[in-house]
């Protein structure tokens, strides 16, 4: 069986219903708003993998992971992603963090090493409709400072379910940080 895999750090799920209210600032804002268990930070898309594939990657990821201590992320803005200029998402930004690089930069290579290394960490909080979007006269003001912390204890194997309705993520597997 084949699994839409990729690697995350979950959102703990006070932080999940503040992020989720912020949804009230903007009622105009023509957007699909994120189901509270979809909130989450990606570190690496892997696309499609047997079973056999998911149980070495388990392996490979928690030997990696072990290395890394446990550590906190900071969300300081709530903005347009990809970017202003091109609107297609609602984004929560991570601040930029050094235990985060380095531990994602180190998944990507174990990983994926074929692969170009683009990484802006965040949460995708909605998914904008790109049709009614062209029907504002303007798009409403959404660079907005927060202060959010995170703690990163794990990181998760999760699994994309498509259906017609959008995304369902599981997790798979939680694989624990150095602690």
């Amino acid at each position: 069986m084949l699994h839409r895999i990729f690697i995350a750090i979950t959102v703990p799920e006070k932080l999940k219903q503040e992020l989720l209210s912020y949804q009230e600032k903007w009622p105009e804002l023509p957007a699909r708003w994120a189901k509270s268990a979809n909130l989450h930070i990606t570190l690496a898309f892997l696309g499609n993998r047997s079973d056999q594939e998911v149980e070495q990657l388990r392996e490979t990821l928690a030997s990696l992971v072990a290395l890394y201590p446990s550590f906190s992320l900071e969300i300081d803005q709530i903005l347009y992603g990809p970017s202003a200029s091109n609107p297609r998402m609602v984004w929560a930004r991570i601040a930029e963090n050094a235990n985060l690089i380095a531990l994602q930069k180190e998944i990507s290579k174990r990983l994926l090493p074929s692969e170009p290394d683009t990484f802006f960490a965040h949460v995708t909080l909605a998914r904008l409709n790109t049709w009614k979007m062209r029907e504002l006269e303007e798009l409403p003001e959404l660079d907005m400072a927060i202060s959010l912390s995170v703690p990163v204890r794990s990181v998760e194997i999760m699994e994309s379910r498509l259906n017609p309705r959008g995304a369902t993520y599981t997790v798979m597997e939680s694989i624990p940080l150095k602690h």
